[in-house]
């Protein structure tokens, strides 16, 4: 499961069974095995944390509809939904 608002990196690998939380950000060339905390920046094999996202920031962001969101029925990007 891939919850919203995460980043992903080129030549991640995510296992089956695995949770991204909402805001995180997996570096590039990561092999992610386990679950990945909300707002947390990882990378590695196994992720190791290297960082949390300052919540406040995300949050403003959040309600500012600063994410960009991919409409798979469309193959567009959108801004939180709309379009």
């Amino acid at each position: 499961v891939i919850e919203d608002n995460v980043w992903i990196g080129m030549n991640v690998s995510i296992a089956a069974g695995v949770t991204i939380g909402e805001g995180a950000i997996i570096s590039m060339g990561s092999v992610v095995t386990k679950d990945v905390d909300p707002l947390s920046i990882v990378g590695g094999t196994g992720v190791r944390v290297i960082n949390k996202r300052d919540r406040e920031h995300y949050e403003n962001l959040k309600m500012a509809n600063k994410f960009l969101i991919r409409d798979s029925n469309e193959n567009k990007t959108v801004r939180n939904g709309r379009r």
